[in-house]
């Protein structure tokens, strides 16, 4: 799309930004190919423009056994509530607004935006809650097994704790 069609859609009502997509994991191949699949998924959205995109190639991370890459994008969309949605949904690393440089929302607009972020973040809040509950009943049955074991004369030993205690005995001799 040429500069002056970009000014045209802003004019419109688009909002232009850069967008940050951040990646890590293994094997490297992956993380370019997932990188990939998302840029596909976002062209197929009708209210999104690419302008442009580009992956950069994954780099071992420092000092771990995982690699590293980016893509940043150059987008329109077609409403400034259509880029909160695609935060909401794709939740890139980061996101600039570059274009308008200021924006007049009518009151309703921005009341919806604005109770859709509350409604996300009490639908993370309540997931984040119930996530929580689980671990604590999957802690609480793994106690009760373990008892139960240790009652029949079964001791569990942790993989650390039988390294520690063969470096004992090894010290030992």
């Amino acid at each position: 799309m040429e500069s002056k069609e970009i000014k045209e859609k802003v004019k419109e009502g688009w909002v232009r930004a850069n967008v940050l997509f951040e990646i890590i994991g293994k094997p490297a191949e992956h993380l370019i190919d997932t990188l990939k699949k998302l840029v596909e998924l976002i062209e197929k959205d009708k209210k999104i423009v690419i302008l442009s995109s580009k992956i950069h190639d994954a780099e071992k991370v420092e000092d771990k056994d995982v690699f590293s890459s980016f893509s940043e994008l150059d987008l329109l969309f077609e409403t400034p509530r259509g880029a909160v949605e695609f935060v909401y949904d794709y939740m890139p690393a980061s996101i600039e607004i570059t274009e308008p440089n200021s924006f007049n929302f009518k009151l309703n607009e921005l009341n919806g935006i604005v109770n859709d972020i509350a409604t996300r973040l009490h639908q993370y809040d309540a997931t984040l809650k119930q996530t929580h509950l689980e671990k604590e009943i999957l802690f609480n049955h793994i106690q009760g097994i373990k008892k139960a074991l240790e009652d029949k004369g079964i001791k569990l030993v942790r993989e650390n704790q039988k390294t520690d205690k063969k470096e004992e005995t090894e010290d030992k001799k």
